[in-house]
């Protein structure tokens, strides 16, 4: 039986937890301090991580985790009253109960993680209270966590919800682990390119179709790529993912050959395994920036429309460059003027990627 919630939250030895975080990867990233920390308190138990792909794929393989359990978003996108559908989630629900969960804890907070949470058959769920969520999906919990309304990392915010645990917050490092096995792309790529003994610095200007608006133009991303590439003992490579390719290519060819259009993306690890031998990593606000983080590269940061107070790189050693105009942040998803972005300069970037290397 675990025991009533206090001013400290319960105090109980779980076997067997749910981790509750679907998607996007740069949030399922900013959760792994989290995992570390429920993992040292809890090394017994057995954690089973409830995500979409492709954030998936960046998780299997973690020490910590037990299992990812893969949940399909198409079921969801595509009419989640569908018969087909429907026969898929109770098929899922019903392998997440014969699990038997002592405890789910819900780190999106919105429809779909709450449905998640309370089809998994916990018989404690663990999320945010009532308009601290999305979707009404506080009805989901059976124990709330409440969130203070001041500006707070999202790693810092995950790690409130295991105080509902009896767990004292603290910020460890995510150790987005890579192996070798990560890396056979990677490490071809560099022999053929005869870079292996050179300083590989990633570039990587494309940002999700979800966050177009904080994307920076592609000729700055030259430019900088440009200038660092220039030095010599250094290599600059342009990663790019899903539906990227044009826009890699573009900064390459603006850069007339100077930086190297990065190979071709065949998962989350791969990329991760790039960025772990990258001695500098830039980039707007997105899901590689987060990785790049995690694996313990530098970070120098592009940061318009958001507050990377919240959603900044977390860690040691990463340099953010924004303007401050009187708009920004902003909680808005298109917008038709973006000086936030427009007004950083090439040379703000450059400089501050120089400041990291040093």
């Amino acid at each position: 039986m675990v025991p009533g919630s206090g001013s400290r939250g319960m105090v109980a030895k779980f076997h067997n937890i749910l981790v509750v975080r679907l998607s996007a990867i740069g949030d399922v990233v900013n959760c792994l301090p989290a995992l570390r920390l429920l993992k040292r308190e809890h090394p017994e138990a057995a954690i089973t991580w409830a995500a979409e792909q492709p954030s998936a794929s960046l998780l299997e393989g973690d020490p910590d985790i037990d299992e990812v359990f893969v949940v399909k978003r198409k079921e969801w996108t595509r009419g989640v009253l569908k018969s087909a559908n429907l026969a898929s989630l109770g098929s899922a629900f019903s392998a997440l109960r014969k699990k038997k969960f002592d405890i789910a804890i819900d780190f999106q907070g919105n429809l779909r993680s709450g449905v998640v949470t309370f089809g998994s058959g916990a018989r404690v769920r663990v999320g945010f209270t009532a308009g601290r969520v999305k979707e009404h999906s506080h009805v989901f919990y059976t124990k709330h966590v409440f969130l203070p309304k001041t500006v707070m990392h999202r790693v810092r915010k995950n790690l409130l919800l295991l105080g509902a645990l009896g767990i004292e917050p603290e910020v460890l490092p995510a150790e987005l682990q890579v192996h070798a096995g990560d890396g056979r792309v990677t490490e071809r790529f560099l022999k053929e390119k005869q870079i292996e003994d050179l300083q590989v610095i990633t570039v990587h200007p494309g940002v999700s179709k979800f966050g177009a608006f904080k994307q920076w133009a592609p000729e700055r991303f030259a430019q900088v790529a440009g200038k660092l590439a220039g030095a010599k003992g250094r290599a600059v490579v342009i990663t790019w993912g899903p539906g990227e390719r044009a826009l890699a290519e573009e900064v390459v060819e603006l850069t007339e050959g100077a930086a190297l259009l990065g190979p071709e993306p065949h998962g989350l690890r791969e990329l991760a395994y790039l960025l772990k031998q990258s001695v500098l990593f830039v980039g707007c606000d997105t899901g590689p920036l987060h990785i790049a983080a995690a694996v313990g590269t530098p970070v120098v940061a592009i940061f318009g429309p958001k507050d990377p107070g919240i959603y900044g790189p977390a860690g040691e050693g990463h340099v953010v460059v924004r303007k401050q105009v009187e708009c920004s942040p902003c909680e808005r998803r298109a917008c038709p003027d973006r000086r936030c972005m427009r007004l950083i300069t090439a040379d703000e970037v450059y400089n501050a990627c120089l400041s990291v290397l040093g």
